[in-house]
């Protein structure tokens, strides 16, 4: 006589406590991976904005040397020669002014006066780019005929942009990986120094006396000792930044810090710096 079989059937499917044990798993996993996911996401954006800043003061330099002058159209130099703002620098930043779709706090020279001028990057984009207006078919006079580039050399290869995205957008204007423009200080009385809007203050660039962060020292430690004059800057003729990954900057929050302005955690200390 064969022997009954088992009336328990082996069962090849997973119990409810199995399938819970593997789910706890996989939500462990993602808990670890996504964060260095998103850090390795912040980082390549870091590396991308210092290659751009790195490629466009190249341009910068390779254009001053052919031409012997920088980039620039005579409104900004007048106002770099004029007697508002801080005309001890006799610098120029391209800041905010006009840029769509800036929200961080307003960046500006302050340059008061006949001479006063507020301009955005775009204005050298169709100088180093050999254009006369922009893809959106508006136009600036900096560049007319050609009078600013007349070898009609293309000193920056940038990545064109629709809208307001990353690269060289239809309104001319070099933004960043997180969508805000590039901030460019140019040295324009040609004497190897240059003072970086916002951190060439005291409130933004200075450490102690005339020591500066993130690499700035003063313009004259011999006759300001104390260097409590917004005069802290570099030992070079360009100087570009970008708002980083918070697309925002503290104007009275020092460099290497992180601050509250206006009811929002803001940081400078995620500012990408191309020195």
């Amino acid at each position: 006589m064969k022997a009954k079989q088992s009336s328990q059937s082996a069962t090849s499917g997973m119990t409810l406590v199995e399938i819970l044990v593997v789910i706890s798993i996989i939500a462990v996993l993602a808990g670890l991976i996504l964060p260095a996911l998103s850090s390795a996401k912040v980082k390549a954006k870091i590396m991308q904005a210092k290659k751009d800043m790195n490629d466009f003061e190249g341009a910068i330099t390779a254009y001053r040397s052919d031409y012997s002058r920088m980039p620039v159209s005579s409104n900004a130099q007048n106002a770099s020669n004029g007697t508002g703002g801080t005309p001890s620098m006799k610098d120029f930043a391209y800041g905010s002014a006009n840029v769509v779709d800036y929200s961080a706090a307003t960046i500006a020279n302050g340059y008061t006066g006949a001479s006063a001028y507020e301009t955005n990057n775009s204005e050298m984009i169709l100088i180093l780019t050999a254009s006369t207006r922009f893809p959106n078919n508006t136009g600036n006079p900096v560049n007319a005929n050609h009078i600013k580039n007349p070898k009609k050399q293309i000193y920056l290869n940038a990545k064109q942009a629709t809208g307001t995205q990353w690269g060289i957008g239809n309104d001319g204007v070099f933004r960043d990986p997180w969508q805000n423009p590039y901030i460019v200080t140019l040295d324009l009385n040609y004497d190897n120094f240059v003072a970086p809007i916002v951190y060439r203050t005291v409130a933004v660039g200075q450490k102690a006396g005339t020591e500066g962060l993130v690499g700035l020292l003063h313009r004259d430690p011999v006759n300001t000792p104390t260097g409590n004059t917004d005069e802290f800057g570099l030992r070079k003729s360009v100087a570009i930044w970008s708002l980083g990954p918070d697309g925002k900057y503290g104007p009275a929050i020092k460099a290497n810090q992180a601050g509250v302005l206006s009811g929002q955690k803001v940081s400078n200390d995620d500012n990408v710096l191309n020195w």
